[in-house]
């Protein structure tokens, strides 16, 4: 972003010319009309106005989402209306029109047209657009629709090892949102950015989506289902181990993934009150798992929460 170099207080003194000369005399006698503060500042105009703006910035925010997830909503009603959105979105976004009959259009459908009949890539192409209709319930602030549907969302990805890495090897669901075709075409790049406590990239992560979009969003709030959703969480972590062909990875796993996953857990549980229960966790961690990378650093909180837990002495 440029930054204008700031003018020197003695040009304001100098006759001004021109239209930038009148819209710095317009300024100029702005400041001059604000009279000195006689006592303490009332700014409750101030407050009025930004109270004003920001209910008027969150009306047109949640116009849009809704008219936006009414249309993607739309495009999931069938699988032959899904491909015809998605060839549209990305032709208006890759090859700058919204015709398909633009030649390089037209010669990309023709190459893909064999992809675009693959179950894997229809599975990958729903789950994409779905997700994109939670991440705009996330933007206007339904946090409780948006982690109910992520834990929908996440069980509707395959068991089966090979089908799974298929589906979530595909492109749709490995790039960040900002490169989705649906989102260039509808200019809504700023609704998918900037959120917390949401996955934008490698959604084929299903424990990584879990911890941002349900985990971070209950911990931010301090809420008691956090508890449960770590038992989700691991259990999504062990489907994933179990759909790992190569042993190595699964060694792995069981070595550090595992123990980090638990020791994250054991932190949030004495962080929310439940010191007890969360030392517990984390011991089971190193007793499960001795030869962890992580073994030093969970003993260290360990020690940290117990030193925290106990009385002070007088």
């Amino acid at each position: 972003m440029n930054v204008k170099r700031m003018m020197r207080t003695s040009s304001f003194a100098r006759a001004p010319r021109g239209a930038l000369g009148l819209a710095l005399a317009v300024a100029g006698s702005a400041f001059a009309q604000a009279p000195p503060s006689a006592g303490p500042a009332d700014f409750k105009d101030v407050e009025t106005f930004l109270s004003q703006t920001e209910a008027e910035r969150k009306k047109s925010l949640v116009s849009e989402t809704e008219l936006l997830a009414r249309r993607w909503n739309s495009d999931l009603a069938n699988d032959p209306a899904l491909v015809s959105a998605y060839k549209d979105a990305y032709a208006a976004a890759k090859f700058e029109g919204d015709k398909r009959e633009r030649p390089a259009a037209k010669a990309w459908e023709e190459k893909n047209r064999a992809v675009f009949r693959e179950e894997e890539f229809l599975a990958a192409l729903r789950l994409h657009v779905r997700y994109l209709v939670l991440t705009l319930m996330k933007r206007v602030g339904e946090d409780d629709l948006a982690m109910k549907g992520t834990l929908e969302w996440l069980a509707a990805f395959p068991q089966d090892g090979e089908r799974f890495r298929k589906i979530a090897g595909q492109d749709l669901l490995k790039k960040n949102l900002v490169e989705s075709p649906f989102v260039k075409a509808a200019g809504a790049e700023r609704f998918v950015t900037g959120l917390a406590n949401w996955e934008t990239a490698n959604l084929g992560d299903l424990p990584q989506v879990h911890r941002s979009n349900v985990i971070g969003a209950l911990r931010a709030r301090r809420d008691a289902r956090l508890f449960a959703e770590w038992e989700t969480n691991l259990k999504l972590e062990e489907d994933a181990m179990n759909r790992e062909p190569l042993a190595v990875k699964k060694q792995e796993w069981l070595r550090n993934r595992r123990a980090w996953v638990m020791w994250q857990a054991g932190k949030d549980f004495a962080a929310m009150g439940r010191a007890r229960q969360g030392v517990d966790v984390m011991v089971r961690a190193l007793r499960e798992n001795p030869r962890s990378d992580h073994s030093e650093a969970i003993i260290a909180e360990i020690r940290r929460v117990i030193a925290e837990a106990q009385p002070t002495k007088p």
